[in-house]
């Protein structure tokens, strides 16, 4: 009988090793304290033999199987502990029962089946237990790891300098919206959460609305058909405050969640914009006209500057204007250039300008630098005139540099 005490008790004290500390938090404490002093009054009562001997004509005693269910109860609940704490009760009220001879067992327990054996009964109930135990064990692990892995995806996304969104599909809502999100679009979780939300919101206007929807659904259908990333989808969206800002949208699936992520490109949508509207402007003037960025590489040129210097656009892509700048008679010094674009934002002087064929082509260069709303150099417009039409072309490509073709007005800040 030690042995089966000891095969009986060890589990228990295994898993008691750790004392569940949740168990003393209120609500649950008195949860706790309330079912298993149900569970020892039903094993006082049946298994020990209380009701038996005072109600010996229900028939109590063919009760005690009633335990099983109740360790299941107590292992999905309360856990390895509860189930290890269900059981030492049951093995010690039922023992106890057997000796006094009137609980589930009766005086005779290792030879006379009463229902039946106990040790029988007893390792029935272990063994139960030690199985409930270590499947809440591994499932509360994996639960546990799932948890860990979910709160450092979430971290990732929160500090993750990228505007990104996660979208549960089933959910049909915005699960969670990191902050460069937020200082994006304007929007938070609340905002969006429900996945059509979005739509209505970014996307006022129905028709258009209805043009992303298209070619959001046509990306994300042929990224999942060749299983390759999806390709983003540029728009205009309403932020929460109103603006309007173009957004390169792309998104990314794991199972049910899709990792929608945004990058602002309204800048250079503006600027890619600004040089359509002027382009067909300086094609017309008669005269070489480049524009280039703030390092001062080309990005766009008009035929009459092609046909001077003999530059083809792949050739001129790449150069900067510093390296088509020749020293010729009559040409100004080069060495106030940039410190003039920097200090006043306009430059003018005769120049020579190096042509593909090794020649040297002297003219007049007016140079002015464009601004945009924060005061940096968005672009610099270039005019390079002969110099008898100098002031004629200087006062187009001033009015060409500082006007704003999405207001429709002049900039506020440039430089005169």
């Amino acid at each position: 009988m030690i042995f089966f005490g000891a095969a009986f008790f060890t589990p228990v004290l295994l898993v008691w090793r750790r004392f569940p500390k949740d168990w003393l938090k209120t609500p649950k404490l008195y949860e706790v304290i309330t079912f298993f002093g149900l569970v020892f009054l039903f094993g006082q009562g049946v298994l020990f033999g209380w009701l038996n001997t005072q109600f010996e004509a229900l028939n109590f005693e063919n009760r005690g199987y009633l335990i099983l269910p109740i360790l299941l109860i107590a292992a999905l609940r309360y856990g390895r502990h509860g189930a290890m704490l269900v059981l030492a009760l049951t093995v010690v009220q039922s023992i106890l029962g057997a000796y006094d001879g009137h609980g589930f067992f009766n005086h005779s327990m290792m030879n006379d089946p009463s229902p039946i054996s106990i040790w029988v009964f007893l390792s029935l109930v272990c063994f139960l237990s030690l199985m409930i135990s270590l499947l809440i064990e591994n499932n509360q692990a994996k639960n546990l790891d799932l948890v860990k892995a979910e709160g450092r995806f979430k971290e990732i996304v929160e500090r993750i300098p990228v505007s990104m969104a996660i979208l549960d599909v089933d959910k049909r809502s915005m699960g969670l919206v990191n902050d460069a999100y937020t200082n994006l679009t304007g929007y938070t979780a609340s905002d969006l959460e429900r996945s059509d939300d979005w739509w209505s919101l970014a996307y006022p206007d129905p028709a258009y609305r209805q043009e992303i929807e298209r070619l959001w659904d046509e990306r994300v259908h042929e990224a999942r058909h060749l299983h390759t990333p999806m390709v983003p989808v540029e728009s205009w969206i309403v932020c929460k405050n109103g603006e309007k800002k173009y957004i390169s949208w792309g998104s990314v699936s794991a199972g049910d969640k899709f990792a929608i992520y945004g990058i602002d490109l309204t800048d250079r949508k503006k600027n890619e914009d600004l040089l359509k509207s002027t382009s067909s402007v300086y094609q017309a003037i008669g005269e070489a006209v480049f524009i280039t960025n703030p390092q001062n590489e080309f990005i766009l040129v008009n035929d009459v500057f092609k046909g001077i210097t003999g530059y083809s656009k792949n050739q001129i892509a790449g150069l900067n204007l510093q390296s088509l700048l020749a020293k010729v008679d009559n040409a100004s010094t080069y060495s106030d250039l940039l410190p003039a674009l920097d200090s006043v934002g306009h430059w003018e002087g005769q120049v020579g300008i190096k042509c593909s064929d090794g020649t040297n082509y002297l003219g007049f260069l007016s140079l002015f630098s464009a601004l945009d709303d924060r005061g940096n150099i968005r672009q610099q417009v270039g005019l390079i005139s002969q110099v008898s039409d100098q002031k004629k072309y200087r006062e187009i490509i001033t009015r060409q540099a500082n006007y704003d073709s999405l207001t429709g007005g002049y900039q506020t800040a440039v430089y005169f």
